[in-house]
């Protein structure tokens, strides 16, 4: 059974909406994980990764159940995690897919740099073992040194 632990540095508020919401999370998410995940806070737009795991989970939830905010998905040159979860035809929110010759760091730095805001979902806390190489860790650090409001969640706290 997966323990969660909620990590909420600087609270999302709850009661604005935020001009751009930033996403970062494990590629290792699954449905079941979604039921563990605090309230997402509303936008007017929405920046994910593009990668399995949450940011697929999260990109289609939000173009779903949020279809008139602006839903942006940012790609890293390496496509061997992309899922194009906004080619489904049940999508009917506009999704604006960027591209480009940028690594993975490139690409969490992007996702920082357009957003007010960012919402994780780790599957380990920071200084554990598996989170070294981390690119969800390491979008959040970028998020801190950003001085960004940020609200997330563990899964697994050990």
């Amino acid at each position: 059974m997966t323990e969660t632990l909620m990590e909420i540095e600087q609270p999302l508020a709850h009661s604005i909406t935020f001009p751009v919401l930033g996403f970062t999370g494990t590629r290792k998410f699954n449905e079941w994980d979604s039921a563990h995940l605090p309230r997402i806070p509303s936008a007017m737009a929405y920046v994910t990764g593009g990668c399995e795991g949450f940011d697929a989970w999260v990109g289609r939830y939000l173009a779903l159940t949020r279809s008139g905010a602006k839903h942006i998905v940012i790609l890293p040159r390496d496509d061997s995690h992309t899922v194009e979860w906004w080619t489904d035809e049940q999508i009917k929110a506009h999704v604006e897919v960027v591209t480009g010759d940028i690594d993975f760091k490139e690409r969490n730095q992007a996702i920082v740099k357009m957003s007010n805001g960012l919402y994780y979902c780790a599957l380990y806390p920071e200084r554990h073992t598996n989170s070294r190489r981390s690119g969800t860790w390491q979008t959040i650090r970028m998020a801190r040194r950003a001085a960004m409001p940020i609200s997330g969640v563990v899964l697994h706290n050990n």
